[in-house]
């Protein structure tokens, strides 16, 4: 199993709905183990664009997922929660980011890891 650390967000509709629904969702894969969850936070958004403020949280997961695999996955719930990608940095019901994959370096045309906005979701 190999420690995950993901950041969640979302600033559409019932903010606590959707990010509860996202670790019921996430939790259900027989490859990820939910180990922890942090308490909700706010934060301002980022990038510029007009948008109400996001309640977040971070999860703590054990996965048998390589991370493009878990990548996938995070989109399937992504989507299944109602995501819509028009406009970058923009609202959205559910954002999951993956920001540490163990320690792994990750450079692929999709996913970068650690994370690379990590010092903006650690500061908010």
């Amino acid at each position: 199993m190999q420690t995950t650390y993901l950041s969640m967000g979302s600033n559409i509709g019932d903010r606590q709905y959707y990010l509860h629904e996202a670790i019921r969702l996430l939790g259900k894969h027989p490859k990820i183990m939910i180990e922890k969850v942090s308490n909700f936070y706010e934060s301002s958004p980022v990038g510029g664009v007009k948008q109400d403020d996001s309640t977040n949280l971070a999860l703590k997961v054990a996965t048998l997922l390589e991370p493009l695999e878990l990548l996938d996955f995070i989109h399937e719930v992504e989507l299944s929660l109602n995501r819509e990608r028009k406009i970058h940095w923009g609202p959205r019901t559910i954002d999951i980011d993956i920001i540490f994959y163990g320690n792994s370096e990750i450079q692929e045309e999709n996913l970068i890891g650690p994370h690379k906005e990590l010092l903006i979701v650690y500061l908010v």
